[in-house]
């Protein structure tokens, strides 16, 4: 009684599979895609603020520092972290490859995670 219940569970289990399994490498898929998207997103979005303040630190410096010393260590040690920030994504080839080709970054996140 308790083999053929098994047994039974056995089989919904591997009927189900093909279903849930197509839904899942869908979902890996789009979570593949967001993912590259959002690093690129931030890289754009960093660069961004790398460059205003890069040239908030530049014309400081073409006023012979005639501003508060705060303002210009603030300002470029933000605009040294953005840039690292920026070049980080959007130089990371896996992020190009996740927004072009997302099955390649998936099955290169799959066997990352696997090794």
């Amino acid at each position: 009684m308790l083999e053929q219940k098994v047994t039974e569970l056995i089989e919904k289990i591997e009927q189900a599979v093909p279903e849930i399994g197509g839904k899942a490498i869908e979902y890996g898929l789009w979570d593949t895609f967001y993912a590259g998207v959002q690093n690129l997103v931030i890289g754009l979005a960093t660069l961004l603020i790398a460059t205003w303040a890069a040239r908030n630190f530049c014309k400081a410096l073409a006023r012979n520092y005639e501003c508060d010393e705060f303002q210009l260590i603030v300002n470029g040690l933000l605009a040294i972290s953005a840039a690292g920030t920026a070049l980080f994504n959007l130089l990371n080839i896996w992020n190009w490859v996740a927004v072009f080709d997302t099955e390649r970054a998936l099955a290169h996140r799959i066997i990352e995670k696997l090794l």
